[in-house]
């Protein structure tokens, strides 16, 4: 069982007659990749479990997710939060707030009224998912389990699964109202002055996997009194801008902290700006005219900020009081931190280069590629492939590449076989809103070297420059249907037997080019997708060695033996095949062969035909069964169906086709079924996708087009 340091464990101080609490839990953090601990005060989180996610914190999530974790859940990209979680086998949350009595009276009641919300419904099968309700007097904090603490659960503040069936597991929106319910209820306690409550949810796990993502919001608590209290007691800051945790904040900003009374300064405290990036301070006194007080406010002017920075504002007990009472001070670099902005004028630097520095093998005719700090346009300047050995330099003019967001792909370039390369770019070769990048002059910050092979590639043809492109023969050996193409941007070829309203007898072949291997291939590879509708024989594909022209009957062809499933209807599927040792030792070509009758015609579309061979990575025999592309594959997102056999922390990485890395990730993953995405920059190909641990290893291909 880990129980790790509470994340923001404080207590929430309650002043005056009556007081209202409310949060909207706005001010979470939104990153899904890195875990933050930063919640409102007094709020604290504790995760149970053995889970590598038990680390007492949350990330950000959309409901997508099903691992167990606790999660600010939010539409992407939205400020519109709710603190929640996802329970699992190996990690159940609990979530609070501690609230101290400073009213100066005995706190009587809780009136609490929050919004259940349901981001995920994580089991098709009627359930029941909740986020049980507890309090207790005598606890220290969230995580306090003592013999003599009493957790008390109040049912009528229970919250369960809004959606409790479904036909498919999945995010849902919790600001919906459909997916939410609000929930309150009042509870009658005794607290007396200067003594405390701890409130908590507990996400309770149900049996079985796919637990529910739910999540409270808009919590408001009013709480009662029995008297008017007294003013016997120190001043509590209550608020402080910029907020604890803020980002972005601009360097021209005023400083101010909010406190529940009146408050007075005293020369002999001060104020600390701490700089902790630079390690640097600034002090100010209490009484400085930089320090002004208007009734419950201080504002502290001229704070010194400084761009892309983090602070943290400390405060001697000393430095404000009321009527003698002081206040406590902060004296640690967390309850009031923040960062401030990044400057908008800077000039844009490189983050990263495809291939990158010093890479070996590179393919020629690969696309090279550099990231900015910022999104660009191009200038006048140019950028300069220079082949080391001789000198020679092909330049290419900035404005002549394709800029994609921040990243810059530079299609033209002349890379030979063997030879190293140097890539320089002009110092006005790109730009932001007139600052300039300094450019590349040397020989050393990216260079790279071509493998000394062939094309590893001999086919990758896509149809979308010419719907018959040069090489590719279509022959109809009978009938009047033939291939044609089909797309205005993403084409493909299509043939369908059935037309005037009647099935037709049919034989076409579409074939491809010769294909010449490198002579030190062992195997190659055939991979394309198809598309198959309605009834009727399915197309074979062959290959030959001796196909010249014209009748396909006249050369010797061997079928692959593609095989065809009932789901392959209605949807593009990527089917591959080892080419035959016999058949590449010299030039092949492969063909698609249709065949229709009186009686069926089935309409099939070919798109995305490649081949590869074993040169520079070992070819899968077939996909394992664990692992697989839901629908088609796209540049920007890939969507996988993984079957873990673990819960556990799996590695993934996608590679082209020459072996590089192109993507490396890390995901956790419940034992069965588990459905995630995986945003990347992808180009149009070929690729293998490997999820593995030091047990266990799953892979698969797939095409992107």
């Amino acid at each position: 069982m880990l129980l790790g340091i509470i994340a923001n464990a404080q207590t929430y101080s309650l002043t005056g007659s009556n007081p209202v609490y409310n949060q909207n839990f706005n001010t979470l953090d939104t990153s899904s990749s890195t875990a933050s601990s930063n919640l409102p005060s007094g709020w604290s989180i504790i995760e149970i479990g053995t889970s590598a996610s038990a680390n007492n914190q949350y990330k950000g999530g959309t409901g997508s997710s099903n691992a167990g974790d606790t999660y600010s859940f939010g539409s992407a990209n939205s400020s519109e939060r709710a603190l929640g979680s996802l329970a699992s086998s190996s990690l159940v949350a609990h979530y609070g707030v501690k609230f101290t009595n400073n009213t100066g009276a005995t706190i009587t009641s809780l009136s609490i009224s929050y919004k259940g919300e349901q981001w995920r419904i994580g089991n098709i099968a009627q359930h029941i998912d909740s986020l049980i309700f507890v309090y207790s007097t005598t606890a220290v904090n969230v995580n306090d389990t003592s013999a003599a603490t009493n957790w008390n659960t109040v049912n009528t503040l229970l919250f369960q699964s809004v959606q409790q069936t479904a036909t498919t597991a999945g995010a849902l929106d919790g600001n919906l109202a459909a997916n939410y319910a609000t929930i309150s209820g009042t509870v009658p306690v005794s607290i007396p002055s200067g003594s405390s409550i701890v409130i908590k949810w507990i996400d309770k796990k149900i049996s079985g996997a796919g637990n529910d993502g739910l999540a409270i919001d808009d919590l408001s608590i009013n709480f009662t009194t029995s008297g008017s209290g007294t003013i016997a007691y120190n001043p509590i800051a209550t608020a402080f801008t910029p907020s604890n945790g803020a980002v972005n904040v601009a360097t021209t900003s005023t400083l101010s902290a909010t406190f529940d009374r009146n408050i007075t300064a005293n020369a002999a405290g001060n104020i600390y700006i701490k700089n902790l990036t630079d390690n640097t301070s600034i002090t100010k006194s209490a009484t400085s005219s930089d320090v002004t007080i208007s009734g419950k406010t201080v504002t502290i002017a001229n704070a010194g900020l400084l761009q892309s920075k983090t602070y943290a504002i400390q405060i001697d007990s000393a430095a404000f009081d009321t009527a003698g009472y002081k206040y406590a001070g902060i004296y640690d670099t967390t309850t009031w931190k923040f960062k401030t902005a990044v400057p908008v004028n800077y000039a844009p630097t490189i983050t990263s280069y495809i291939p990158t520095n010093n890479t070996l093998n590179v393919a020629p005719g690969s696309i090279l590629s550099f990231t900015m700090s910022r999104v660009v346009t191009p200038g006048a300047g140019s950028i300069k492939i220079k082949e080391l050995a001789s000198g020679t330099i092909q330049t290419i003019a900035a404005n002549t590449t394709n800029i994609v967001n921040k990243t810059i792909y530079i299609t033209n370039a002349n890379i030979a076989f063997g030879k190293s390369y140097a890539v320089q770019i002009d110092a006005n070769a790109f730009d932001t809103a007139g600052y300039a990048f300094a450019g590349i002059s040397n020989d050393t910050t990216w260079k790279f070297t071509a493998n000394n092979q062939s094309s590893l590639t001999a086919l990758n043809e896509t149809f979308d420059n010419a719907c018959v492109p040069d090489g590719w023969v279509k022959y109809s050996a009978n009938g009047n249907q033939e291939w044609y193409c089909v797309g205005t941007t993403n084409k493909a070829m299509m043939v369908n037997g059935y037309a005037n309203s009647t099935n037709n007898v049919n034989e076409d072949w579409l074939i491809s080019p010769a294909i010449t291997f490198p002579t030190n291939t062992s195997t190659a590879q055939l991979i394309f997708r198809s598309k198959s509708d309605y009834t009727g024989d399915n197309y074979t594909v062959w290959v030959s060695n001796n196909y010249t022209t014209g009748n396909p009957s006249t050369a010797t062809w061997t079928d692959l033996g593609i095989v065809h499933n009932a789901t392959d209807s209605g949807v593009y599927v990527t089917k591959l095949s080892n080419l035959p040792s016999t058949s590449i030792a010299s030039a092949v070509r492969v063909a698609f062969k249709y065949t229709s009758s009186a009686t069926s015609g089935k309409r099939i579309a070919i798109d995305s035909v490649v081949t590869n061979t074993t040169t520079n990575i070992h070819m899968i025999a077939s996909n394992t069964d664990d692992l697989h592309i839901i629908g088609v594959a796209q540049q920007s997102q890939v969507q996988v169906l993984f079957n873990a056999p673990s819960e556990n922390v799996y590695q993934i990485h996608i590679m082209d086709m020459m072996g590089r890395i192109v993507y490396e990730n890390k995901t956790y993953c419940n034992q069965g079924a588990n459905k995630f995405s995986i945003n990347s920059e992808l180009k149009n190909g070929a690729y293998i996708i490997r999820v593995n641990n030091t047990d266990y290893q799953a892979h698969s291909k797939f095409i992107v087009e």
